[in-house]
């Protein structure tokens, strides 16, 4: 008599978990989710991608389990290509399988699975949840169930640990008396490598099929992507505003007085860049206050 593994429904979906957590299985580098109190013999095994840089700001993704290599071209602020761009393959080479639209940050995006130069392409959405800044959700199919929410947040908002800041997880987003299920994580820092190349990783939950992996790979290359552009754009913004209000903010005038002699007697002149501000007439010494009333900015 043979044993079927437990349904995506028995295994996943139960309401009556407390906990859930990420133990080692010491004879292979994945990873297996055990509900701590209910069924901890009904266990589902994580599948690992091995993230590498590549070029100036592309990534890979390999998994040790079935091979599997994809590469996730990523754009340079290039306005007439996809921002993210992601093959079946070791390279720019390998056929496109899916893309996504970051050219905005409202915190919504465009995610495409598919070929968009040659075939037809599944729309899906990448969003912000309300009232958060760094969480965002998706809604997708597990393994052909019903399609759901997901949540994309930061590990450190819910272990209170700066120090995890840069890790993120997947987890399910129902209802408040249903416990929420880990299904993806994301490590910055492989706590598994020992090489001088900086190597990150991504845990995915298996039996969601190839569409989900490649959901969950996708929209969180977006993600990272995106946090990138806002580290590197916002310091250069804020040091616009910043100028920019302490010349707006200004009650002086910056420029030269020019002592100027004429029949009338001497004055002075002050002038910015060779035009003429305003004088003062009568003036027997050199030394002449710049402070002029107004908020007039030179």
């Amino acid at each position: 008599m043979s044993l079927e593994p437990p349904s995506y429904e028995a295994a996943v979906l139960s309401p009556h978990g407390t906990s859930t957590t990420l133990v080692s299985n010491a004879t292979s580098n994945s990873l297996s989710l055990k509900k701590s109190i209910t069924k901890p013999e009904a266990s589902n095994r994580f599948k690992d991608f091995t993230i590498r840089r590549s070029g100036l700001s592309d990534f890979q993704f390999s998994s040790g389990s079935d091979e599997h290599e994809y590469y996730f071209e990523i754009s340079l602020y290039n306005p007439k290509k996809r921002d993210v761009i992601l093959h079946f393959g070791p390279s720019t080479k390998e056929p496109i399988i899916g893309d996504a639209d970051l050219k905005t940050f409202s915190g919504h995006y465009t995610l495409e699975l598919g070929d968009y130069e040659h075939g037809p392409v599944v729309l899906e959405r990448l969003d912000k949840v309300k009232g958060w800044s760094s969480r965002h959700q998706f809604e997708f199919s597990f393994g052909g169930a019903e399609r759901e929410m997901f949540v994309w947040r930061h590990k450190g908002e819910k272990f209170h640990d700066a120090g995890n800041w840069d890790d993120m997880e997947l987890v399910t987003d129902r209802d408040d008396d249903e416990e929420e299920v880990l299904v993806a994580q994301y490590l910055k820092k492989d706590p598994e490598y020992r090489g001088w190349k900086s190597r990150s990783k991504l845990q995915v939950r298996e039996g969601g099929g190839e569409e989900w992996e490649r959901m969950v790979m996708l929209s969180l290359m977006a993600l990272l992507v995106t946090k990138r552009r806002e580290q590197r754009i916002m310091p250069r913004v804020a040091l616009g505003c910043l100028l920019e209000f302490m010349l707006s903010s200004s009650r002086t005038k910056i420029g030269v007085w020019v002592k100027e002699s004429q029949a009338s007697g001497e004055k002075a002149t002050l002038q910015s860049n060779g035009v003429r501000i305003t004088e003062v007439a009568g003036v027997e010494n050199s030394v002449v206050s710049t402070k002029v009333l107004g908020n007039e900015i030179l």
